[in-house]
């Protein structure tokens, strides 16, 4: 139950797709990840399983979202780990590329519930609640509702200078703020670090 729960929850959340291979990661940007020291015990390296591309009735939401935790770049890396009741952490650290931050908040502050359809006939819908947004940091909850099943992807993008770092907490039941504000804390020091 557990390992179906993840998978839908990152299939619904966004954070899989089918995409072109993962460049190598960046070294230098590698060292800017989180690791599986900055998470607590249980959680595990996990990689997700490719999925297709939903469609929307709101597109601008979906590649917003899209851009941000799923596309791969060149200048990038990437890191997730997954818990035993299944939370995922993903954690990208990326050259700027993709929309820029007050684009993509404009975007998704826009995104109050739009609905996906999958090519396997699956469908749901998905909501943007703007948490806090600042020129350097937006924080949002994205719910996607795919009706017995409500996924929660506590998403938050930092910018500095020229770096964007993209962190989704993805839970069945929404995170635990402590639990959220410590993993932002840390990605925040160790992108301006």
């Amino acid at each position: 139950m557990r390992r179906a729960l993840v998978v839908v929850a990152l299939l619904a959340s966004g954070c899989t797709t089918t995409t072109p291979p993962t460049p190598a990661p960046d070294p230098v940007l590698s060292d800017r990840l989180l690791t599986a020291g900055d998470l607590p015990a249980g959680f595990v390296k996990h990689r997700p399983a490719p999925q297709d591309r939903p469609k929307s009735d709101h597109p601008e939401c979906e590649e917003v979202l899209h851009d941000l935790e799923i596309a791969t770049s060149a200048r990038e890396a990437r890191e997730a780990f997954q818990s035993e009741e299944g939370t995922v952490v993903q954690h990208i650290v990326r050259e700027r590329s993709g929309p820029a931050l007050a684009e993509a908040a404009a975007t998704l502050n826009g995104c109050t519930r739009f609905t996906l359809s999958y090519p396997d006939g699956m469908t749901g819908t998905e909501s943007v609640t703007t948490l806090s947004s600042t020129p350097t940091r937006w924080t949002g909850e994205v719910v996607a509702d795919l009706g017995p099943l409500v996924v929660h992807d506590r998403l938050t993008v930092l910018t500095e200078g020229d770096r964007t770092a993209v962190l989704s907490v993805v839970t069945p039941d929404g995170a635990d703020e402590s639990f959220v504000s410590g993993l932002v804390d840390t990605a925040r020091a160790r992108l301006t670090g």
